[in-house]
C-alpha cells in the first residue's frame, strides 16, 4: 500500500469518473393547483346583501343545483328578460 498500488478492494473500474450517461431524462413536474377551466372565462366577485344571498340560496336548493349555477341562470335570465 505504501508503494503506491491500490489496496485489493479498490479496483480501478470503480474509480472511473469519465463519460457516464445520465442517471434519467430530465422530467416536467406536474403543476399544482385545481386545473383552469374550460367552460367558464375568469371568476368575478359580487358582493349581495345576506337577504338576496339567502334567496338564490333557496333557488338554488329548489332547482337542486349549485349556487354559482343559480346566480349564472339567473344572470341570463336576468339580460333575456331585459332584450325583450
Amino acid at each position: 500500500m505504501l508503494d503506491g498500488s491500490l489496496s485489493p478492494s479498490v479496483r480501478p473500474e470503480f474509480l472511473y469518473k469519465g463519460n457516464m450517461a445520465s442517471a434519467s431524462l430530465p422530467v416536467e413536474g406536474k403543476k399544482r393547483g385545481r386545473p383552469a377551466g374550460a367552460a367558464f372565462a375568469d371568476p368575478i366577485p359580487v358582493r349581495m346583501t345576506p337577504a338576496c344571498v339567502a334567496e338564490v340560496t333557496a333557488y338554488a336548493e329548489c332547482e337542486g343545483i349549485k349556487v354559482s349555477e343559480a346566480i349564472r341562470r339567473l344572470v341570463k335570465e336576468a339580460l333575456k328578460a331585459k332584450r325583450t
